[in-house]
């Protein structure tokens, strides 16, 4: 019912529908709507998610890094 928070998930629901590549720092994977958003986000998105302590929990999605694959690639040099 706050609106400042409805507004905020409405801008990002709007978002979610386009093809562009996510990057996800610190999100907890806790929220159910935030996560069926995520979910709404195409396939062939670029995933980077940078927490080192979840993993990304969607397995449909084909490109995805996560933290710990990153740091192994030597991309968070």
């Amino acid at each position: 019912g706050d609106e400042m928070y409805s507004v905020l998930m409405e801008q990002m629901l709007s978002q979610f529908g386009t093809p562009a590549d996510a990057l996800i720092i610190g999100y907890s994977y806790s929220d159910e709507h935030i996560n069926e958003a995520l979910k709404k986000t195409p396939k062939a998105s670029s995933i980077r998610n940078i927490n080192p302590s979840v993993a990304f929990p969607f397995d449909d999605f084909k490109n995805v890094k996560n933290f710990k694959t990153m740091e192994a690639d030597g991309a968070l040099d």
